[in-house]
Parts: structure tokens; C-alpha cells; sequence
């Protein structure tokens, strides 16, 4: 696991955490943010009706990488120039054909401060321009951010295309959603997007 210098969790979380990418064969997982933590992506907020979700998208603030992904994908790390990595998160999932990715929301996280590019907007344009940079020249669309299934805390696995699936992915952001609304309708957006520009 990479995790940045301002995520706060506990041992048994993390060990938890271990033994479900374990179990998953996960390739790219990360821990799911509490709710009062500072984000960007409300995906990756846990969603308190699932255990783990299988997602399009792992955040660069905390990624946990299979030994032989990370092999794979260590020259990525030299794309940016940053430091901050901005548009790897989008580029990872396409290099692994978006296979065994997921988000655990049984093991969630507390991001403790705000984003670099919240507080400083000279920062902000660096970074979104090298998220550009990378996106563009990888043919990425940066807004496929979306969850293809989940497995619900009955341990019931429910499928993205099934007809309950909108209700149930939005009723697990309840506390986040009713705090700001849009954001109901970035993950209703998200889930009908393409993954390529």
C-alpha cells in the first residue's frame, strides 16, 4: 500500500483491508474514505450498503498494488513531474484492462486534510495539467470513474446492469449526498460514461 502522509486508520483496518484484496486476487484496491473525509471522488467514499466494491478506478492517495502489477506499472511513475501523480489513477485501470479493481468499504479510512489543489490554485493548474497531459495522450476519458458491481453485506454480489443497482449504489451515500446533492448526479452520470475520449 501507498498511502499518503495524512490518512488516519488502525492496525486491524489495515489488516482487514490485506486479507480482502487477499481473498479478491485484487490487482488495485484501496480502502474506502470515511464520510467526513476530505475527497475528491465521491466513489470513493464508503458506501455503507457494500462490503467491497469492483470499480473502474482506484484513488492515487492510497492504492494498494499485487506485487506484479506494480512491477508492471512502476515506469508510470516517472510520467508525472509533480510529485503528486495526477492522471496515473486514470491511466492504471486501462493498463490493466480495468480487471480486479475495488474499493473495500468494510475497511474505510480518514482522509485528514484538504487537497493541495483546494488551497493553493496555482498548485491546482500544474496538477490538472498534467492530469491532462496523461489522460490525452493515453486516450483516456478522466470522468470514467464507476462502479461495475458490489458485494452487499449480506454478501449478496449485485451487478451493475441489474435494475436495483442505481437505488442501491446511491442509497449507500445517503449521509454524503444529502450534505452536497450534485453529487448524486456525478455518480448517476458517471455510471452511463465511456471509458475513452
Amino acid at each position: 500500500m501507498l498511502a499518503d502522509d495524512d490518512i488516519l486508520s488502525c492496525q486491524k483496518n489495515i489488516s482487514d483491508f490485506f486479507t480482502h484484496c487477499h481473498c479478491l486476487n485484487a490487482k488495485i484496491a484501496q480502502p474506502a474514505l470515511m464520510s467526513q473525509s476530505f475527497f475528491t471522488h465521491i466513489i470513493t467514499i464508503e458506501n455503507k450498503n457494500f462490503l467491497f466494491r469492483n470499480t473502474s478506478f482506484v484513488e492515487i492517495m492510497v492504492p494498494c498494488f499485487r506485487r506484479d502489477i506494480l512491477e508492471k506499472l512502476l515506469h508510470t511513475f516517472s510520467l508525472g513531474h509533480t510529485g503528486c501523480g495526477w492522471g496515473l489513477d486514470n491511466l492504471w485501470p486501462k493498463l490493466i484492462d480495468f480487471d480486479a479493481m475495488f474499493i473495500i468499504d468494510d475497511t474505510p479510512l480518514l482522509h485528514t486534510r484538504p487537497l493541495t489543489s483546494q488551497q493553493d490554485k496555482e498548485a491546482e493548474k500544474k496538477l490538472l495539467s498534467e492530469l491532462y497531459r496523461v489522460t490525452n495522450t493515453h486516450n483516456i476519458n478522466a470522468d470514467y470513474i464507476k462502479t461495475f458491481s458490489g458485494t452487499l453485506r449480506n454478501r449478496a454480489t449485485i451487478m451493475e446492469n441489474a435494475p436495483e443497482f442505481l437505488g442501491v449504489l446511491l442509497s449507500g451515500y445517503s449521509d454524503t449526498i444529502a450534505r452536497t446533492p450534485a453529487f448524486a448526479l456525478q455518480l448517476i452520470s458517471r455510471q452511463y460514461i465511456k471509458n475513452e475520449l
